[in-house]
């Protein structure tokens, strides 16, 4: 069995390109609270959780066109062989916008400036760290322990990125 080296490049480059479109998210929740508009809507009897499942439902137009746009670009010619199944991926890509927005309206809370490129680089910096552990353990790790040393990297990650979680599910397929 042989695996094809083209598929984690890619999965890479998909994975960052959702953190980037995703933290977009982070702008205005951040503009609300620094300029004391999300103060007003407390005022007026608005419920922090009815707001954020308000910001949610509003950028959910968002992922799942994200999603179907990246998931029939990826499916439409040559790159769709190299993962194995397509309406499984939709539904990954889907929950990891919702993951990845509801995680930016937490980033919300703690920034005033920069907050997307806070955002961003978050998130950025918690894929890279995931991407070097696991290709350190494939290149270097002991073959019989790898699945579990796969497993703590993921617990250990997919609690706190979900774009570490992304890039787990974009694995490539085995040729034979």
């Amino acid at each position: 069995m042989s695996t094809n080296g083209f598929a984690l490049p890619i999965s890479g480059l998909i994975a960052l390109a959702f953190v980037a479109a995703a933290s977009i998210a982070i702008i205005y929740p951040a503009y609300e609270r620094i300029n004391h508009v999300r103060a007003l809507h407390y005022c007026n009897g608005v419920r922090p959780g009815a707001l954020w499942t308000g910001y949610l439902l509003f950028d959910t137009q968002f992922i799942i066109v994200e999603s179907i746009v990246v998931w029939a670009a990826m499916f439409s010619g040559n790159v769709s062989r190299l993962y194995y199944e397509s309406t499984y991926l939709l539904g990954v890509f889907i929950l990891f916008g919702i993951a990845t927005y509801l995680g930016t309206y937490l980033f919300s809370l703690f920034v005033k400036k920069a907050a997307f490129a806070i955002a961003a680089g978050v998130h950025i910096v918690l894929l890279v760290l995931y991407l070097i552990s696991y290709l350190l353990v494939e290149q270097v790790g002991n073959k019989n322990t790898r699945h579990a040393s796969y497993s703590a990297l993921q617990y250990g990650f997919g609690l706190s990125s979900p774009a570490a979680n992304l890039l787990r599910q974009c694995k490539e397929k085995p040729v034979y």
